[in-house]
C-alpha cells in the first residue's frame, strides 16, 4: 500500500493546487497527441487522485504512465508500444489511463510515490482506503506490445475478483438504499394516509357537534317559543 495525500503523492510534500496538477495533466496529453498521433491510451486530463477516483468509479484498475521525454528510450516505446493499436485498444477497454511527465511536479512526486528506477515507467494501481492506493505491478525500461499486453492481461486476469466484488458490492449498497428509500416512502404514505384520515373523522365528529348544537339550540328556542305562546294564551 501506498499513502498518498489529495493530490496523489505521498508523505508531507506540499500540496500542489488541483488546478495545476490538472493544468499539468492537459499539457501532458495534448504534449503526448502532438508528439505520437491520436491512436493511444486516452490519458484523462486531470489529477492523479482524480483519476484515482474515476477508476474507482468506474470499478477498473487505474493505468499510471510516468513519461521521461529525454530517456532515450522514450520515443520508441511511445510510438511503437504504447501506440501500437492493439496495446492502446486493451488499455482503454479495460482501465482508467493517467499519464504525466516527470518534468512536471506531480509527475515527478508520482515517479517517486511509485519509486520508479527505471524508464519507460508504467505501472497499475488499485484505488484502497484512507487515500491509500494498492500497487499491483511495476513495468520498468522498454517493453514490447505483445509483452505488455500479457502482462496488462495477467494484472487484469488476477484483479477481476477484486474488481468484480466491489461492484457487487456496491451494488447491493445501491439496493439496499433503493429499498430502505422505498420502505420509508411507504411509512411516509401510510403515516400521510392516517393523518388525512384522522383529519377527516375529526372534522366530521366537529361538524356532528355543531348541529347537534344547532338543534339543541333551536330546539331550546321553540321549546320557549311555545312557552311565552302558552303564557299569553292565559
Amino acid at each position: 500500500m501506498i499513502g498518498l495525500n489529495n493530490s496523489g503523492r505521498a508523505g508531507t510534500t506540499p500540496l500542489v493546487s488541483v488546478s495545476q496538477s490538472t493544468s499539468e495533466a492537459m499539457d501532458f496529453v495534448s504534449s503526448f497527441e502532438r508528439d505520437y498521433g491520436r491512436t493511444r491510451p486516452n490519458f484523462v486530463a486531470e489529477s492523479f487522485m482524480d483519476a484515482l477516483q474515476r477508476s474507482r468509479h468506474e470499478y477498473k484498475l487505474l493505468f499510471v504512465y510516468l513519461h521521461s521525454p529525454e530517456h532515450p528510450d522514450t520515443p520508441a516505446f511511445c510510438g511503437r508500444t504504447l501506440c501500437s493499436e492493439a496495446l492502446a485498444a486493451f488499455v482503454n477497454e479495460n482501465f482508467v489511463a493517467w499519464g504525466g511527465s516527470v518534468k512536471a511536479s506531480e509527475g515527478f512526486k508520482m515517479s517517486n510515490s511509485l519509486k520508479a528506477s527505471r524508464f519507460p515507467f508504467c505501472a497499475v494501481v488499485m484505488a484502497a482506503t484512507n487515500q491509500r492506493i494498492a500497487l499491483l505491478q511495476q513495468v520498468e525500461g522498454p517493453k514490447s506490445p505483445e509483452e505488455m499486453l500479457t502482462i496488462l492481461q495477467r494484472v487484469l486476469e488476477e484483479s477481476a475478483p477484486v474488481l468484480v466484488s466491489s461492484r457487487l458490492e456496491a451494488e447491493e449498497r445501491r439496493n439496499n438504499l433503493r429499498l430502505r428509500e422505498e420502505q420509508d416512502a411507504a411509512y411516509l404514505a401510510a403515516l400521510e394516509a392516517d393523518q388525512a384520515r384522522e383529519r377527516q373523522r375529526k372534522e366530521e365528529q366537529e361538524r356532528l357537534e355543531r348541529e347537534a348544537a344547532e338543534a339543541e339550540r333551536k330546539r331550546k328556542e321553540e321549546e320557549e317559543a311555545r312557552e311565552r305562546a302558552a303564557q299569553r294564551s292565559c
